[in-house]
Formats: C-alpha cells, sequence, structure tokens
C-alpha cells in the first residue's frame, strides 16, 4: 500500500506518513484537556513540588509553557524528569506484557475481550498524549467481559452448568470453583467494573461544556449510571444474596465526590476566573483515582 507513495515521492514521504500517523512532534506529553491517566497525576505533582519549593525559596528551573494552559503543545515539567516518547512506549509495553502472556500461554474466546480491553486500558494509562475519549475503547469491551464471565459464574446459569459439568467429565472436581469464590468474584468484579465506567463517564462531561447542554449531559450520566447500577446489584444478589451490593461505602462516597466536582466546576469560574484550566485538572485527577481503582480491582478479581 506504501509503494505509490515510495514511486512518487521516494521514502521521504514514508516519513511524511510515519509523521501524521505518530505525531510526536509539537505534541506534548497531555492533550488540552488532561486524559484521566497516570500523567495527570504525575503533572499535578510536579506541579505541587514546583510550588512547595518555590515557597521555601528553592531553585526551581522554570517549566516555559505553562502545562495549565489547556493548549496543545509540549512541555517541560520543572521538578520531576521530563518524560519522553520512547518512555511511554515501555511503559505502556510493560503494563501490556503480562495480559499479552497469559493469552498466549492460555487462549481462550471467552477471555478475549478482557485481554483487549485490558491492553486498550495500558495503553490509555500511559500512552503519548492520549485523548480522553479514547477510555470508550476499554469500557466497551471490558463491558462484554464482565458480562460474560458474570454470566458463566453465576450457579444454575447454562454456562456454569456445561463448565461443572465439563470439570466432573474430567475429574477435577475438586478444583471447581466453590460458590465463596463465585460470590466473590461477582461482587468485586462488578464493583471494579462500576467504578471504571462510572469514572470514565464522568470524566466524559467536560467535553460537553455549553451551558444550555448541562441537564442533558448530568441527565444521560444518571440514568445510564443507575441502569447499568441496577443490572448489576441484580447480578449480584442472584450470586451473593439480598445482603449484596456492588457499590460499598467508600465506593458510594466516590460517587457522590462527583457531585460536587461538578459543582466545583460550574463556581470556580465565578469565584476565580483566573483559574480557568482548574476544574479540568479536577475532573482528570479525579476520574483517574476512579479509573485506577476500579482497574485494580477488576484486574484482582479476575
Amino acid at each position: 500500500s506504501f509503494g505509490p507513495f515510495v514511486a512518487v515521492g521516494g521514502f521521504e514521504e514514508i516519513l511524511a506518513i510515519l509523521g501524521r500517523m505518530f505525531p510526536f512532534e509539537g505534541r506534548g506529553l497531555c492533550h488540552a484537556y488532561w486524559a484521566p491517566n497516570i500523567w495527570a497525576f504525575y503533572n499535578v505533582a510536579d506541579k505541587a513540588l514546583e510550588i512547595g519549593l518555590r515557597k521555601m525559596r528553592v531553585p526551581v528551573r522554570s517549566s516555559g509553557k505553562s502545562m495549565m494552559g489547556g493548549l496543545v503543545q509540549n512541555i517541560q515539567h520543572a521538578v520531576l524528569p521530563a518524560i519522553t516518547p520512547p518512555v511511554t512506549i515501555l511503559l505502556t509495553l510493560a503494563a501490556m506484557a503480562p495480559i499479552l502472556i497469559d493469552t498466549w500461554r492460555r487462549p481462550d474466546p471467552q477471555r478475549f475481550a478482557r485481554a483487549a480491553g485490558l491492553c486498550t486500558l495500558a495503553s490509555f494509562f500511559f500512552g503519548w498524549h492520549v485523548h480522553e475519549k479514547a477510555i470508550l475503547t476499554a469500557t466497551i469491551p471490558l463491558a462484554l467481559a464482565v458480562l460474560e464471565d458474570t454470566c458463566r459464574r453465576t450457579p444454575g446459569s447454562p454456562e456454569n452448568a456445561s463448565s461443572e459439568a465439563e470439570k466432573k467429565k474430567n475429574k477435577r472436581k475438586k478444583d471447581a470453583p466453590s460458590s465463596s469464590s463465585h460470590d466473590t468474584y461477582t461482587a468485586l468484579c462488578l464493583s471494579g467494573f462500576m467504578m471504571l465506567h462510572l469514572s470514565s463517564t464522568g470524566s466524559l462531561l467536560p467535553l460537553i461544556f455549553p451551558p444550555f447542554e448541562t441537564p442533558i449531559k448530568i441527565a444521560l450520566l444518571v440514568g445510564h449510571g443507575s441502569a447499568m447500577l441496577a443490572l448489576c446489584e441484580t447480578r449480584v444478589r442472584r450470586n451473593v444474596g439480598r445482603d449484596g451490593h456492588v457499590l460499598g461505602v467508600l465506593e458510594c462516597a466516590y460517587v457522590v465526590g462527583l457531585v460536587f466536582v461538578q459543582v466545583f466546576e460550574w463556581v470556580l469560574p465565578l469565584v476565580l476566573p483566573r483559574l480557568a484550566f482548574m476544574p479540568l485538572m479536577l475532573w482528570s485527577v479525579y476520574c483517574a483515582i476512579g479509573i485506577a481503582y476500579g482497574t485494580i480491582c477488576y484486574v484482582v478479581a479476575t
């Protein structure tokens, strides 16, 4: 497919195409609105260290262009080491490696959606200049994986019954998961997925910025989140019992915190108009906490 380009302009055309496909030059580590990933924590930590060291009158190199300017540009951190594209590539590959090795050693079509979602999450967490919308490429396959896994592990379901029959046939009944392990898996898996889902959806709200669209986006988040929570609650109670819940006290407190973040986004521009980027930064960091927590819970459960 690259033959016509080589014939017309030589390998310089190939370099130009690669530059378009991987635009590292002129684009910084983060997008104008930081994606809720590891680099949001990194940027905030660098800024906090810079402010703290300046107050202590410790010499700190100038970062030049502000990382909080809301612009697409190359940024140099003031205190922490600069992150380059090769570093993000190595971190992404390192995060993907356990998933890819496990998939290679234990190929299973029923776990392909899980592997695809986790690999996409790895690139979202550690990638260069990641857009916040990229989280959808992870949450969609993970939603399919959670649905398939919980259905397969639900006692009495056809998938679980066939799995148990096969294990008995192979005389490995003693290795079959007990009902308590089913309960633990279902509760932790669905809890992690709900935190991941709510956090990733909340991180997309600032993209719909016109004030007259605010009621629409909030209604969509509340409606969709409530529907997902109701489905997950039904699945948990079917496995665990009536006392089972998807979200615990800590998770519920986090969800309530999303409301305060939204209120903060409304109030801050009126009180401190100079800090126009602060609401976006808060959305990024707060949602990054929820996404990281949900991912860890899901990986531990599976």
